[in-house]
Parts: C-alpha cells; sequence; structure tokens
C-alpha cells in the first residue's frame, strides 16, 4: 500500500512542507505548516494579498488550532512582501502581521467585522428582521468603502 500524501494522486511533491515539535510548560506542542509548493511560489509575485484566517471549529483534536496562512516562510529562502494582508480583529494576530509585514497595509476581513456586529445588535436585542436588514449586501458593507474621514466628520 502507498503511504498517504496530501498531494494529487500524479504529483509527487510534498504538501506538508514543515512539522516541527517543541516543549511549551512541560507539554508537548507540534506545528505544522502545509501549503502546495506552485500556489506558495505565486506568494513571490510583487502587489500580492495575503489572507490569513484562524479556524477553530474544524481543527482536529487534539490540536488547539488551524491557521490557514496561504504563505509558509518558515524554513525556506522566498520573502514575502505582501501589498495588504486581510485577517480577523484579533489584537496578537494584528501585531503579529505589522511585525512581520510592516510594509503591508492591513486589512479587517469583512466576514468577520460584520458578524462581530451582529453579534452586538443581538446582545443589544435588536429584532431579528432589523439585524436581517442590517446584514443584506448593500447596506452595512457600504460603510467600509466610505473614506474613514467622511465618518469621523459627519454630522
Amino acid at each position: 500500500m502507498a503511504p498517504v500524501r496530501f498531494v494529487s494522486a500524479d504529483d509527487k511533491r510534498d504538501f506538508l512542507q514543515f512539522n516541527v515539535g517543541y516543549s511549551n510548560d512541560d507539554k508537548y506542542c507540534r506545528i505544522m505548516g502545509f501549503g502546495h509548493p506552485d500556489l506558495i511560489r505565486l506568494l513571490l509575485y510583487e502587489g500580492v494579498s495575503l489572507f490569513v484566517d484562524a479556524t477553530f471549529k474544524i481543527t482536529p483534536s487534539p490540536f488547539e488550532q488551524t491557521y490557514i496562512l496561504r504563505w509558509v516562510q518558515i524554513q525556506c529562502k522566498m520573502k514575502c512582501t505582501p501589498k495588504t494582508v486581510v485577517c480577523d480583529f484579533e489584537q496578537a494576530l494584528h501585531v503579529a502581521v505589522k511585525d512581520q509585514f510592516s510594509d503591508s497595509y492591513l486589512i479587517g476581513c469583512l466576514f468577520h467585522w460584520k458578524q462581530a456586529i451582529r453579534r452586538k445588535l443581538i446582545v443589544l436585542r435588536i429584532p431579528a428582521d432589523d439585524i436581517k436588514k442590517v446584514m443584506a449586501p448593500g447596506c452595512l458593507d457600504v460603510l467600509t468603502m466610505v473614506p474613514e474621514k467622511q465618518l469621523r466628520n459627519a454630522p
């Protein structure tokens, strides 16, 4: 029987890019990085956008978090200098992105922004029909296209 591979049957390149184990407070931890070599190389083009998403619900046990990074810079000589980085609104993630990609423009993810607003509207006991209207395309999301200065100076 052939070994399990993380790529198509006719592509013999490894999808697993790295597998690093370490100890943290006497607990064994592991970081694994996956990515198709051709897709990783696409990120070398100038002006690329980098999308970062932390996914918790689909993380298999015993792992705690899955990061879908679209770029693996560890243990390779390639340098990625994205023009934009799109991610959710976790403060620690924003700090890390600004540290690693200081020349990139950081953009908050529209999905996560709307999700946070929807949750707040529920906490504020806004009627479900009103929440549905606000969350519909062309309503709340148009605010992302208004220049920030105009939002601050609005009457």
